[in-house]
């Protein structure tokens, strides 16, 4: 990096750290500084110079929003980089631009792949170094350097000055060639001017490096001229971005940081809320688009099961004090939680319609699974639940008294306890139906009481434990407050009923936004969204349909009725009588179907390995195996693979360090640490998928941090070899290590010599082993835990400074390298 950039650089990490330096001071700033190259560098993904505009100041516009997540480790420019790249590739019909715009004579390099086309453009046309492109582009900056000196010998000049062998170059050629890389150097070479004059192999490294330099900076500047942008235009694009962080900075005026209920990221955490949703702080946009929620209608009652369901009435809500007075905009947080805490206690009888709305794991395209919950409550202690996907109910539980039955497709289940084993508390929060699964489908992720009690939810039980802990702990040592930003977004109509939309961002970027009804403080809609995309859903429930104080038949909540026979058809609104297929659901822009470009040619040069991924699915039409999915993989907008695959819900991925591989693993059972199924995908030649014999494999697989190998176990069911196993990415080739009969939980050493990880008789005598991959010789053993999960401290594996045990995700974790 040049000295004056340096010192650029420096001058506005301060001003990036400093409280003082308010945002649109910042704005300007980097504005000045990078805005030109930040555009010359849209250029080369985004062919459209009106995207490739917007791309940029929403680069720097985003760089100023989240100012505080820079620490200075990679570098300002490195930083503001790295959000322009993930911009561009993820923007809509994004095309790499051709080169030879213009009709200009091109000289570029004969043979040039893609990858070195954009470095061309890194190093000789913006001209970064090599170790902030190691960092741009998450590769080893000896790697970086290699590629670049194989770029300069592309250039067909003086190929024997390449020659020279390492321990013969002079000190001075070693440094002239890292600043040819753009590697800043301490101290000056005009010393070795003797030594040149009098090295003619040296003196002809030097000169090659010269020309070759100057050869490719030409090069690069006719394949990809940069931008010719007038004062004028640049103070304009300041202006617009400007604009953006003053409208951030007055949405951020409306958050409260509200000390005396820091204890609600706890809360949080128990909920399963994940992710700050950066679009809710883009300015100048909608915070979201809204559901289309399913109409549901009146219809003839055909059984007692069927009396109330329809359109929300009037409120009908008894004991209702006159005294009190709807939530308002200008209600506190503290008065919105406390009506939360009184709900339940504003109604006898209550009849709702909630569903729920998963929209796959993160990496997941298509459309969400839906699964609708309709509930009867009589207090305090009879309740009547009907679940199922659609057309008809597959679950179907009820609470009378102290009785409790329940039925899972068409199988009925007596169960009857007595009083001292169902307590009212129980009883306040009764169903779990999103708990269970059912041969139609899973049920998804929120607890439908947790909306129904919100006093009784964990979210608001643990308030109160958390008011009398501050209030202990008031003062003394070690007492902690967690500062959390709460806004009141706005008022929401939920189907007709008017609600306060709240949004809780915790510190660690978590977000959860709960629309509360205004009269009785009921939950009418609960999201959540994603950490790693910010602004995409991941789930929902919302309460379509609700009458309070409703009329039951007498014989709604009769325990004979189980032993009946119970015809589902005639207990559940068919669709021709008032229920609808949900249509325009909410899907952020991440989550729309890629059918359109099922069959799509990538442009010459495309590369994979380094694309975003995600994932479609859809149900195969084999009746002998109705579970079989079929699942593409798609870099950016192209497909690379199809192939067949189990519930999509249950996947987990991993994804090669060089980007250009992945692992996915079907029904990995972390209690029994075994997997039903492992796939090897190879994204830069999609024809070869390797998936090695045996239908049972240990918990989990390890790329090597240098992307040369990938480890994985094997149980030996169904006759195949048992051990763990080292498959060479380059050759294609398999090697075991260890005739273990189970291992799991796979760490390498970061220089990908050794690995360490759990071997044994499954979860029991288990042995922690660390061996070496080029010799496969155990170099340390000890007795383990599966249930501790922790390293020895003798173990070398406790000085690699690595995680152990690693952590395993969802398609999140293959969608970015």
């Amino acid at each position: 990096m040049p000295e004056d950039q340096s010192k650029i650089s420096y001058d506005l990490d301060w001003m990036l750290q400093s409280e003082k330096v308010s945002d649109a001071d910042l704005a300007r700033a980097l504005t000045r500084t990078y805005y030109l190259e930040i555009y010359y560098l849209s250029t080369y993904f985004i062919k459209d110079i009106e995207k490739a505009e917007k791309a940029a100041k929403d680069a720097i516009a985003e760089a100023v929003r989240h100012r505080s997540e820079f620490w200075g480790t990679n570098g300002l420019r490195v930083w503001i980089f790295q959000r322009a790249v993930r911009i561009c590739r993820k923007s809509n019909g994004v095309l790499r631009r051709k080169t030879g715009q213009g009709g200009k004579e091109i000289r570029l390099p004969a043979s040039l792949n893609s990858p070195e086309k954009y470095l061309l453009l890194l190093r000789y046309g913006i001209g970064l170094g090599a170790d902030e492109i190691a960092h741009l582009t998450n590769q080893p900056e000896e790697k970086v350097r290699s590629r670049l000196k194989y770029l300069r010998s592309k250039t067909g000049m003086r190929q024997e000055a390449v020659e020279i062998p390492a321990q013969e170059k002079h000190e001075t050629v070693v440094g002239l060639e890292k600043k040819a890389d753009g590697i800043e150097i301490v101290g000056s070479f005009t010393g070795y001017e003797e030594h040149l004059r009098n090295c003619s192999i040296c003196r002809a490294a030097v000169e090659y490096l010269k020309d070759a330099d100057e050869f490719l900076k030409n090069a690069a500047a006719e394949a990809y001229p940069k931008p010719n942008l007038s004062e004028g235009q640049i103070l304009a694009a300041a202006r617009d971005i400007v604009n953006s962080a003053a409208v951030f900075g007055e949405k951020k005026l409306l958050s409260m940081r509200l000390k005396e209920i820091g204890f609600v990221l706890g809360a949080i955490a128990l909920v399963g809320i994940v992710v700050f949703s950066t679009n809710l702080l883009a300015p100048n946009e909608p915070l979201e688009p809204e559901i289309v929620y399913i109409p549901v209608t009146a219809t003839p009652p055909a059984n007692n099961l069927q009396t109330f369901h329809g359109k929300g009435e009037a409120d009908k809500i008894g004991d209702l004090p006159k005294s009190i007075e709807p939530l308002k905009m200008t209600s506190t947080v503290d008065e919105i939680i406390k009506r939360m805490k009184i709900s339940s206690s504003l109604w006898d009888r209550l009849w709702v319609e909630g569903v729920i709305f998963d929209y796959g794991p993160l990496g997941y395209i298509g459309p969400p699974q839906v699964y609708y919950n309709r509930v009867w409550i009589e207090q305090p202690n009879s309740i009547l639940v009907l679940g199922g996907q659609q057309e008809l109910p597959d679950y179907f539980l009820m609470y009378s008294g102290f009785n409790f039955y329940e039925r899972v497709m068409g199988s009925t289940i007596h169960l009857s306890m007595s009083g001292s084993d169902i307590s009212s508390l129980h009883l306040r929060t009764p169903f779990s139906l999103v708990n269970n699964q059912s041969s139609s489908g899973t049920l998804f992720g929120y607890q439908l009481h947790d909306l129904l009690y919100p006093a009784f939810s964990d979210l608001l039980n643990n308030i109160d434990w958390e008011i009398s802990k501050e209030r202990i702990e008031e003062g003394g040592e070690g007492s902690e407050q967690t500062e959390l930003n709460v806004i009141v977004l706005g008022i929401d109509d939920i189907n007709g009923r008017e609600a306060i939309r709240l949004r809780v961002d915790s510190s660690d970027g978590r977000t959860i936004q709960l629309s509360v009804d205004t009269k009785t403080g009921m939950i009418l809609r609960q999201r959540e969204f994603s950490g790693t995309i910010p602004s995409e859903i991941i789930r929902e429930i919302v309460i379509t349909s609700i009458r309070y104080t409703a009329e039951f038949p007498s014989s709604l909540m009769n325990p004979q009725m189980i032993n009946q026979d119970i015809d589902w058809e005639d207990i559940w609104i068919p669709e021709d009588e008032g229920r609808r297929k949900p249509v325009g659901l909410l899907q952020s822009e991440h989550r729309y179907r890629m059918s359109g470009y099922r069959g799509t040619t990538p442009p010459e040069g495309f590369d994979p390995a380094e694309s975003s991924l995600s994932f479609e699915y859809s149900v195969l039409p084999q009746p002998e195996k109705p579970d079989t999915w079929e699942a593409v993989i798609f870099a950016d907008v192209y497909p690379v693979l199809s192939f067949p695959v189990g519930d999509p819900w249950n996947l987990t991925c991993m994804r090669s360090p060089d980007g250009s591989w992945i692992t996915m693993a079907q029904n990995p059972n972390f209690d029994a640490s075994d997997t039903e199924n492992v796939y090897w995908i190879n994204l830069l030649n999609p024809q070869i998928t390797v998936k090695p014999a045996g239908s049972r494999f240990g918990l989990g697989t390890a790329f090597s941090p240098d992307s040369k190998y990938l480890v994985y176990s094997q149980t030996g069911s169904d006759g195949s070899p048992q051990g763990l196993f080292l498959y060479d990415l380059e050759s294609y080739q398999v090697r075991r290590l260890m005739e273990v009969p189970f291992s799991a939980y796979f760490t390498w050493k970061p220089d990908s010599k050794q690995i360490a990880f759990f071997g044994g008789q499954r979860t029991t005598d288990l042995i922690e082993y660390v061996v070496d991959v080029e010799l496969g010789e155990i170099v340390y053993q000890a007795e383990a835990s599966i249930q501790n999960r922790t390293l020895n401290p003798e173990s070398p594996a406790a000085d690699w400074g690595v995680q152990f045990p690693p952590e395993y995700g969802g398609l999140e974790r293959c969608v970015e390298r």
